[in-house]
């Protein structure tokens, strides 16, 4: 396949994702509303498209097709170690929420005593 046909492909499927990065955008915009895992996720999945958009216009130099691999390579590699660590910041956050929740849930301590 050529490497314009190749470039039209990608752009057109980066165009068409945006169901997924315009939330993702949303939601790094919101800050400190928002969990960090869930931070770290849309982070994920705006390199993971920022890598298609900038893609095409690595084929539509007509770049070696090993380059374009390699670029392709390196942006899923980093964007899937931001979706595996979000997913581990995940599983903290929701220990220390049920943390949380356990904490008020205990019955309260007799006045005058030093229990926690």
């Amino acid at each position: 396949m050529s490497h314009p046909v190749s470039a039209l492909g990608v752009a057109v499927l980066c165009a068409s994702g945006y169901v997924w990065y315009v939330p993702a955008i949303m939601d790094v915009h919101a800050g400190a509303d928002r969990p960090g895992s869930r931070r770290l996720a849309a982070l994920a999945c705006l390199t993971g498209w920022g890598t298609g958009v900038l893609l095409v216009p690595l084929l539509l130099t007509s770049a070696p097709w090993a380059v374009s691999g390699s670029f392709a390579a390196l942006g899923a590699a980093v964007s899937g170690g931001q979706a595996v660590r979000s997913r581990v910041r995940r599983r903290t956050e929701a220990r220390e929420e049920a943390q949380r929740w356990a904490t008020l849930g205990r019955p309260r301590a007799a006045a005058g005593c030093d229990q926690p």
